[in-house]
């Protein structure tokens, strides 16, 4: 999770601050409409669930975990719904398709282990690995196509 705030101490402590400094484009109309209030001097908070980026599509933990840090915030439990099962089912989906491509299950497993380690890559370090990784997986270049014959749908 991370938060913005239009001011020092509106965020819980658990809750890591985000990015500083000057709003570039492409940006969340979200972020525009927190930077308009905060400077009308309003305060304003925004909570961010991140997702792996190699997650495209639905991911019902980032759902679980803004509303568990929203009901924090607020001094009360929000429902889930069917969030939890879904949240079940997209890893079930997950799992399945890193185990049928070892380079994407070594690279998932890498990127986990940096994240529990909370030695999370340079943006720099991401970026190269995200290219290696895909240049790796193109056709003609020994990988085996843009997704190794798993979709996820």
């Amino acid at each position: 999770m991370l938060g913005t705030a239009s001011a020092p101490g509106l965020l819980p402590p658990e809750i890591a601050q985000g990015p500083d400094g000057r709003l570039r484009v492409p940006s969340a109309a979200l972020s525009v409409f927190e930077l308009a209030v905060s400077e009308a001097g309003i305060p304003a908070d925004g909570l961010f669930a991140q997702v792996p980026h190699y997650v495209s599509g639905v991911y019902p933990n980032a759902a679980i975990e803004l509303l568990k840090n929203l009901g924090r915030f607020l001094g009360m439990d929000l429902p889930l719904g069917d969030l939890p099962t879904r949240a079940l089912e997209t890893r079930s989906l997950l799992d399945a398709a890193t185990e049928a491509d070892e380079r994407t299950k070594a690279y998932i497993e890498r990127l986990e282990a940096m994240a529990d380690e909370a030695r999370l890559p340079a943006g720099d370090e991401l970026i190269a690995d995200i290219e290696r990784f895909l240049r790796e997986r193109e056709p003609g270049r020994g990988g085996e196509g843009s997704n190794g014959g798993n979709r996820l749908n």
